[in-house]
């Protein structure tokens, strides 16, 4: 046997010694486990004596479960509560935020684990993770105080979320064949509501209506104001209302919202002729504008306020809702209502009171039948 064939022969010899012991250490390793079980069995604790218990006795406070901050923030994917957001997101992308902080800008990427919120939107208040290279990414969103949403196209039954944390909603229109367009308000203004958003009817171009048309537009506005929501005219061409308006919107977050062609850049740019949009010519058939916005957008305005463009979009999302919430939304149809029978539809229920009320009064008629219009969405 040569010198090659024997280190062969030792080296399988070492091999086979190995399996063995490796063998009789899985055998050592299951005979301690089978020890181990046998051993809980024969474990005993005292039985709890119930023979005393008494239901009314309270029971003793257990000392609450302690966890840091950097540990609370893995429960449930929510920022930890000491987590600062000091940045505003002004623009979206579909990688990237805009990000703006006293007078600082600067972008961040989208990416990683998806936020508890869905994709970040303009007014969330944000943190980053700085990364190397001088580039961030988005790290959370805090929660939210308000929303705006809208009907996502794609699934009829669900919303999708525009703006976030804004403060009044500007609901800008104008006047339809001499007057406005009440139920597309409604829906509107109910929208910005359930979303925690102050809703402010703003009647736009009223320079182009005549005196006939002006006084059924004013008529209608002083029976919004009485029902509770404020309500104002404008004219971007003449000024009329502007500078009450500014002064409304001094140092708060506000959204503008409305139909395409209703204005509403021409509006912004009356009020922050500082950051000039594009705006549509006027058509000759109907008086109305172009569509020009395309997707939401911010833009600082004055010492510490921030206006928001939207596109002209007429399905906002009331599908969220339910009967009883919409109707809380016409507070003079709730009073009514009060007085129905239970399960009462209020259309030709028998003892309804609301349509026995609204058979007499054109008003309540009116946001009777935008009710109910609102109520078929849902449904």
């Amino acid at each position: 046997m040569d010198s090659e064939e024997k280190r062969k022969t030792v080296a399988r010899h070492l091999k086979a010694i190995d399996k063995i012991r490796t063998r009789e250490e899985q055998q050592l390793i299951q005979q301690r486990a089978k020890q181990r079980k046998a051993g809980r069995g024969s474990r005993t604790r005292d039985r709890a004596d119930w023979s005393e218990y008494d239901d009314d006795e309270p029971f003793e406070d257990f000392e609450p479960m302690r966890r840091d901050a950097s540990e609370a923030a893995l429960v449930g994917n929510l920022p930890p509560a000491t987590l600062e957001h000091p940045w505003l997101v002004i623009d979206t992308g579909p990688r990237t935020v805009t990000l703006a902080k006293d007078a600082k800008q600067r972008e961040a990427h989208v990416g990683g684990s998806p936020l508890p919120q869905g994709r970040p939107v303009v007014g969330d208040h944000a943190a980053i993770t700085e990364l190397a290279g001088g580039e961030a990414r988005l790290k959370s969103i805090a929660p939210r105080k308000s929303l705006l949403e809208r009907r996502d196209p794609g699934q009829v039954h669900r919303t999708k979320v525009l703006a976030a944390n804004v403060d009044v909603a500007l609901i800008v229109t104008t006047a339809k064949d001499g007057g406005l367009h009440e139920r597309l308000l409604d829906r509107l203004r109910v929208a910005v509501e359930n979303g925690g958003i102050e809703p402010l009817v703003v009647v736009s171009k009223v320079d182009l209506l005549s005196s006939g048309e002006r006084e059924r537009v004013e008529s209608q506005l002083t029976e919004l104001r009485a029902s509770g929501i404020a309500a104002t005219s404008t004219s971007s061409v003449s000024g009329e209302g502007i500078a009450d308006l500014a002064d409304e919107l001094a140092g708060r977050i506000a959204v503008v919202v409305g139909p395409s062609g209703a204005g509403k850049s021409a509006l912004l740019n009356a009020l922050d002729p500082d950051h000039e949009r594009a705006t549509g010519a006027v058509r000759d058939q109907d008086r109305r504008g172009r569509h020009t916005t395309t997707q939401a957008s911010m833009f600082r305005w004055g010492d510490d306020g921030w206006l928001i463009d939207t596109p002209g979009i007429r399905e906002f999302g009331v599908v969220h809702l339910d009967a009883d919430s919409l109707l809380e939304s016409f507070p003079v149809l709730a009073k009514w209502a009060a007085d129905c029978p239970r399960g009462c539809e209020h259309t030709t229920d028998p003892g309804c009171a609301l349509k026995l009320a609204a058979d007499s009064d054109a008003r309540l008629a009116r946001d009777l039948a935008s009710y109910l219009k609102l109520r078929q969405d849902l449904d």
